[in-house]
């Protein structure tokens, strides 16, 4: 059985401040502080286990957080955040004020793109992809990603249509646990 743990990069100061693409950032200080606590050995033993693969984005975001978290990751092209175009780099708030029809166009329709950039449809139809490709592979894989990946994972796991992407919360440092098999991908929840 294949068993996926998908971690939401640590804080920056641009995801702090709405922006796109803000894995493309550094982590800020805060944001190293709280994966080195997130990821510090418990009881003798790791909290993401022993994996037998690690994966992250090639953001500095994720990249920075897998060291933190003290494992040796390889970079992977499914596990990058979706291309927010024109607008990577920018707030919310400033695409917001300039681009008013363009974000309620991609906040309302899945389908829809940022000038240049990726749809959630697009990005799900990506990741969706990739957990068909790991499905088989019987390992313990990490993969250290963005936010909006996260999501895209959860939804494809549980089939959900691509409405459901927004509507999906995944705060920094999220850890979501999925596991391969008959029937597919289940999301696997634990206790405290």
């Amino acid at each position: 059985m294949t068993s996926l743990r998908v971690v939401a990069h640590a804080p920056t100061a641009a995801l702090r401040r709405a922006g796109f693409n803000a894995g493309d950032d550094h982590l800020d200080e805060g944001g190293h502080a709280a994966a080195l606590v997130a990821f510090s050995p418990r009881n003798g033993r790791h909290p993401l286990g022993r994996p037998d693969l690690v994966l992250t984005s090639a953001a500095s975001a994720p990249r920075q957080t897998a060291v933190a978290a003290g494992l040796v990751a390889t970079d992977h092209a499914a596990l990058a955040d979706a291309d927010a175009g024109s607008w990577r780099g920018r707030d919310l708030a400033d695409v917001l004020a300039s681009d008013p029809s363009g974000i309620q166009r991609w906040m309302s329709d899945p389908a829809a793109r940022p000038p240049a950039g990726e749809s959630l449809v697009e990005l799900r139809d990506r990741v969706g992809d990739w957990l068909d490709g790991i499905a088989d592979s019987d390992r313990a894989i990490v993969a250290f990603t963005h936010p909006s990946v996260v999501r895209a994972a959860v939804a494809v796991a549980l089939d959900l249509p691509p409405a459901a992407h927004t509507r999906i919360d995944v705060g920094p440092l999220t850890v979501v646990e999925l596991r391969a098999g008959r029937g597919g991908w289940r999301l696997n929840l634990h206790a405290a």
